[in-house]
């Protein structure tokens, strides 16, 4: 079956709302507009409305085309809300022009890993040259993501005006022959297949920065687009007054590994959390000096979630006694994921007195997590996930300056200690003991260097069993958690694990 719905057979469903076409090698065409005799049974009847209102095309090899024909004067398609389309190797776009035309209702626009995409609209049969400027405007359209199209070039290959009025979300990543926001334009000579003469076509940016960013809520940039913000010509104040979110990623140039565009940061007056990944940054809160080599004040942002991803020339998340600790004692969530160059998560001046979610994996650098001094101030923390940090052999390390310390992280709910196989104790030192009055779940998996929980002592009122596996059904306890863990250590021994 290379065509999935004739144009009979979507007469006959034309109450049908959902559709949903994958994992099939076989075809080549969604919706087959092109049956002559189709066509002429239909000719002169009014244009149906079709009642579809969600559409996922995913994993056909083979596709391509969505809509292999013009629906103008057959069909509307103007109650689709959400398109989403997932690897699709041969299609190289995915609307006719009177098709996104027409989407009237629609909501969300999801495409991923379509390697030989180059454009969103096709042009169609009998379209004028590149003389006649075609509008297009997508009046509900509340989000886009892009994702993993090296080919896309164009939302439309000709002359064009788009508008999105109520876009709230933008995601794009390894797009990287889209230009997302103006620069200038930029000329492609291609030939026509028929004279065999040159034909500019004009790279147009998809989104307007004056038009678009000042009603974005969720937002991605990569270098590239964040040097066009900075240098051109905007008042970059006005520019985010409702974004809340923000990703930045594929800053990968040596510029970039020293220039973390905290200034950006800035200039987002609502911004709640923000996402660093895929980026050749050292740190991410520079420190900067003025002449004198004093070190200034930086404005401090609201930020509650930070989330770094697979930054593998990262050093520092910001220096030791640095003016922006601010930032990090309001955050609520931290990710670092990724991060192998990275030997310390904080400075021991850091201190988290927002802190309710702490998530650490693969992060191959660092062979303690964090000081006492930081450990102290996790009053909020309720939930606490180490996992596959290769050399790791401690979370909390006593610098040796406080006597005996009690260490009470009150409100931890959730702590998960997995595959960390230098993992010899959760504290080493017999000065630091820790209360864990809410403490309720813990999982230990593949730590088998662990013999004890703590060197000190260590009360857990509520926790009754220690779990070996997130999903699974084996657990221990003795009583206490050194005596469990020395319990499942012995087990493992005994095992020859």
């Amino acid at each position: 079956m290379s065509k999935v719905i004739s144009l009979k057979l979507l007469r006959l469903l034309n109450n049908l709302e959902e559709l949903k076409v994958g994992s099939c090698d076989l075809v080549e065409a969604v919706f087959d507009l092109e049956g002559t005799d189709d066509i002429e049974e239909y000719h002169g009847q009014d244009r149906a409305a079709i009642h579809l209102k969600k559409l996922t095309v995913s994993h056909l090899s083979r596709l391509t085309d969505v809509w292999n024909k013009d629906s103008i004067g057959f069909f509307s398609f103007m109650n689709l809300q959400e398109i989403h389309v997932l690897n699709c190797g041969s299609l190289k776009y995915l609307f006719p022009a009177s098709v996104a035309k027409g989407l009237e209702e629609l909501d969300e626009l999801d495409i991923d890993s379509c390697a030989q995409m180059e454009e969103l609209v096709t042009k169609e049969e009998g379209t004028p040259g590149n003389s006649i400027t075609i509008n297009f405007v997508f009046p509900k359209v509340t989000s886009v993501s892009l994702q993993n199209l090296p080919k896309l070039k164009y939302f439309y290959p000709g002359p064009h005006t788009v508008e999105w009025p109520k876009l709230k979300k933008i995601y794009t990543i390894f797009c990287g022959k889209l230009e997302i926001f103006p620069a200038d334009s930029i000329n492609f000579q291609e030939t026509d297949p028929e004279d065999d003469q040159p034909v500019a076509i004009i790279q147009q940016p998809i989104f307007s920065i004056e038009k678009v960013l000042p009603n974005i809520e969720e937002l991605s940039l990569d270098g590239k687009d964040a040097m066009r913000i900075c240098y051109g010509q905007y008042v970059v104040d006005a520019l985010f007054p409702n974004l809340t979110f923000l990703r930045l990623q594929s800053f990968d140039d040596e510029q970039a590994a020293n220039n973390f565009p905290y200034w950006l940061i800035q200039k987002i007056p609502n911004l709640d959390g923000l996402v660093v990944k895929y980026s050749s940054f050292q740190e991410i809160f520079p420190c900067q000096r003025d002449e004198a080599g004093e070190t200034q004040t930086m404005a401090v942002v609201q930020l509650r979630r930070l989330e770094l991803r697979a930054l593998p020339k990262l050093e520092e998340i910001c220096k030791d006694g640095f003016q922006l600790d601010p930032v990090l004692e309001i955050l609520e969530i931290l990710r670092v994921w990724e991060c192998s160059a990275l030997l310390d998560l904080v400075p021991s001046t850091v201190s988290f007195n927002h802190l309710e979610k702490l998530d650490v994996w693969k992060c191959n650098g660092m062979i303690h997590l964090l000081t006492s001094t930081t450990a102290k101030s996790l009053v909020q923390l309720t939930e606490m996930k180490i996992r596959e940090c290769e050399i790791i052999e401690e979370m909390v390390f006593d610098k040796g300056d406080q006597g005996e310390v009690e260490i009470v992280l009150d409100r931890l709910k959730v702590l998960e200690l997995e595959c960390l196989p230098s993992l010899i104790n959760f504290c080493g030192s017999m000065n630091l003991g820790f209360s864990f009055p809410s403490l309720e779940k813990v999982i230990v998996r593949q730590c088998p260097k662990m013999q004890v929980f703590s060197c000190g002592v260590s009360t857990t009122p509520k926790l009754q069993r220690v779990k070996v596996e997130k999903n699974g059904y084996e657990w221990y306890w003795e009583g206490n958690l050194n005596a469990t863990i020395e319990k499942m250590s012995n087990h493992m021994v005994g095992d020859g694990n």
